[in-house]
């Protein structure tokens, strides 16, 4: 049987429960504009600690996640810090089968036995936003189809900026925000994307 790294399972516990509570909060929090140009509004997310085993990078997943429709993570440190610059999003596409298709260890919590999941990491996609919203369609129900994207993303005030004119803050819509973030255009304020592609050299 293949051997999981030094860094084992409940590595994560050498973090207080407050600590990782307050971390878990900060992260879900960064990822709600994501969350909530897809539609999801009540993601099952939970950031991860990645581990090796059997030569590759896996994530564990417990029963609740695995078998879910879809289950959101960011990668993070045994500290509960975000452990990737680029602050990805990844996508898990659960289904109840899988509990017998992936390996499983049975772990001791204070309220009892349990049971993780070793998902390879390849197993989960990239969120691709800017795939999946390009700046060149900027009316989401031309392509994405109304349900998807919710009412305060697309009721937005228009930019009555003149070109050599500040933005005020209390003008930026929460897309804009986003933009900002995750220093990728996909605002729908030409001027942003223009200032994001210019500092990021996209």
């Amino acid at each position: 049987m293949a051997k999981l790294s030094t860094r084992n399972l409940s590595s994560a516990t050498r973090v207080s429960p407050a600590i990782r509570e307050e971390n878990v909060k900060k992260i879900t929090a960064y990822h709600e504009p994501a969350f909530s140009m897809l539609n999801e509004s009540s993601p099952q997310f939970y950031p991860k600690n990645p581990f090796m085993w059997s030569d590759e990078m896996h994530v564990s997943l417990m029963k609740s996640e695995i078998t879910t429709p879809v289950f959101y993570t960011e990668l993070v440190d045994e500290g509960y810090n975000p452990s990737d610059p680029n602050r990805t999003l990844y996508r898990f596409r659960g289904d109840k089968n899988y509990i017998n298709e992936y390996f499983n260890k049975i772990e001791q919590g204070v309220t009892g036995e349990y049971i993780r999941y070793f998902v390879p990491l390849h197993d989960f996609e990239k969120v691709d936003l800017m795939a999946l919203f390009p700046e060149e369609k900027p009316h989401y129900p031309e392509f994405a189809g109304p349900k998807l994207t919710p009412p305060n993303i697309l009721v937005e005030e228009e930019d009555d900026r003149s070109d050599d004119e500040d933005a005020l803050m209390s003008k930026l819509t929460i897309r804009d925000h986003a933009a900002i973030q995750w220093k990728l255009p996909v605002s729908k304020k030409d001027w942003l994307n223009k200032l994001i592609k210019q500092v990021n050299k996209i």
